[in-house]
């Protein structure tokens, strides 16, 4: 341990680490937010339902900002627009939007009078009904999917030489940031007298988080000698910087699949998106029927958030220590076999609870032994996402040229597994609109699960081999 960490660029763990906690942080607070908004308002079903029709295609218009932000000059101030568009939007809704929602929602009544006449629509009525709470959510996921999984990891690999040291380290991070997260939130909602009060201190919580982001990023530009994540990258073989020639994004599309490697990393970033819907939104019906009121929820979410940030810290100590020991398809591997076996407690939990398997005899399953098993199945499928897979998918980026680990990195994280959130939201969404209940429809998604677990799995392989990985 102690020859890994002389081995380290400490200043640049300790700068990069502490971007990665304050990151980690305003994930986490607005995450709780979303998911307690949404899902108390317009119920677990709406994720879906707003993954297959906003999500996508909001990330698809971001990055086509990106790319027109990142042709114009000053780049470097393209971060602070970014972090500071956030703040304004986030102290927006709580200070002014919130407190106004009776106003700009639809009655209940009228929501009810919507469903009962076109009840096939039922869950669009309820998101219309919340529609403040949805814009919220997919703003949320934007953070997530585009300022985090891309814009910081951008930073990390492009700073970052010895990334199979160091990645896991950042990784041991970020499970510290998910830990003092549940414990922050939990102690807000110990001291906020109602759901109001929370939301108002965890958005001061996030708007003091971003602020700390823009130093460390200044701070970024002075150590690293890089003003800006969205310049172009110098070449390998000498000072001078490439000359590339500005390509569409429907070029960009054809060259993903096309490629011998990115095509793999698609798949799996494919499949981590559709695993995580199905998984996401049985969980949290769950922990709807338990805790109904918006405080109430965010208070238990924030118990999940110290689950995962103790689970994260573990995978990510053993990562540190045994990963690069290993092969890395071997590595790969893990993040998958774990979580089927995880999933599948949960699911065989959930069928016994609703009497989904025929011939065999009702069982009491607990609500909350169910609640925590969902959460444990969940934090696993997280730890094994932005710890496991993440961190293998930008030591893949190393051994590509800087064209392609460019467009690896905007297409397949962001259009790879959001497109898979949305094809899992839509089969969903078709199975709910024939079904009307969630508990009809988790035989059928636990099936596609393992099917589509056997696609990636043989991806896994495929990806080392074109890349040379195990060597």
């Amino acid at each position: 341990m102690a020859d890994l960490w002389n081995d380290l660029p400490k200043r640049k763990i300790f700068i990069l680490g502490a971007m990665m906690l304050c990151f980690i942080m305003t994930v986490a607070i607005l995450q709780n937010i979303s998911d307690t908004l949404i899902v108390s308002s317009a119920g677990p079903e709406a994720i879906s339902f707003l993954r297959v029709t906003f999500l996508l295609p909001s990330i698809i218009l971001s990055l086509m900002l990106l790319k027109n932000m990142a042709s114009k000059r000053r780049k470097e101030r393209n971060f602070y627009r970014f972090i500071l568009g956030y703040v304004f939007f986030v102290m927006s809704f709580a200070f002014w939007i919130y407190p106004i929602q009776e106003t700009l929602h639809l009655s209940q009544e009228n929501v009810n009078l919507l469903t009962g006449e076109w009840p096939l629509f039922w869950v669009f009525w309820n998101i219309l009904g919340a529609w403040t709470n949805a814009v919220f959510f997919l703003m949320t996921a934007l953070w997530v999917s585009f300022i985090f999984s891309v814009v910081f990891w951008k930073i990390a690999g492009d700073v970052v030489v010895k990334k199979k040291t160091v990645l896991p380290v950042l990784g041991l991070i970020g499970a510290l940031g998910f830990l003092l997260s549940g414990f922050m939130i939990q102690f807000v909602n110990k001291f906020a007298g109602s759901w109001e009060q929370v939301l108002i201190i965890m958005s001061v919580f996030f708007m003091a988080f971003c602020f700390i982001l823009l130093s460390l990023y200044n701070r970024v530009g002075i150590v690293f000698q890089r003003h800006t994540i969205f310049q172009q990258n110098e070449s390998k073989g000498g000072g001078s910087k490439k000359s590339t020639q500005k390509t569409s994004l429907k070029q960009d599309v054809l060259f993903l699949f096309k490629h011998k490697a990115l095509l793999p990393m698609l798949i799996i970033f494919f499949t981590v998106g559709v695993f995580g819907n199905y998984l996401e939104v049985l969980w949290k019906s769950e922990v709807r029927l338990v805790y109904q009121t918006g405080k109430e929820y965010s208070a238990f979410m924030a118990q999940y958030n110290v689950l995962y940030g103790v689970l994260a810290f573990g995978v990510s100590a053993i990562a540190m220590l045994w990963f690069p020991k290993k092969k890395w398809s071997f590595n790969a591997s893990l993040g998958p076999k774990f979580f089927i076996l995880a999933a599948s407690c949960f699911f065989l939990l959930y069928f016994a609870k609703y009497d989904l398997i025929p011939k065999i005899k009702h069982i009491n399953v607990p609500d909350l032994f169910i609640l925590w098993v969902g959460a444990f199945s969940w934090a696993v499928f997280m730890a094994g996402e932005f710890l496991i897979v993440q961190p293998l998918m930008k030591i893949c980026y190393s051994k590509m040229n800087d064209s392609e680990a460019m467009k690896g990195r905007t297409l397949i994280e962001i259009m790879g597994k959001t497109s898979g959130k949305m094809i899992g939201a839509c089969s969903l969404q078709l199975i709910l609109a024939f079904s009307g209940a969630l508990n009809k429809v988790a035989l059928p998604l636990f099936i596609i699960l393992l099917v589509l677990l056997v696609v990636r799995m043989k991806a896994i392989p495929r990806l080392g081999h074109a890349l040379n990985m195990d060597q």
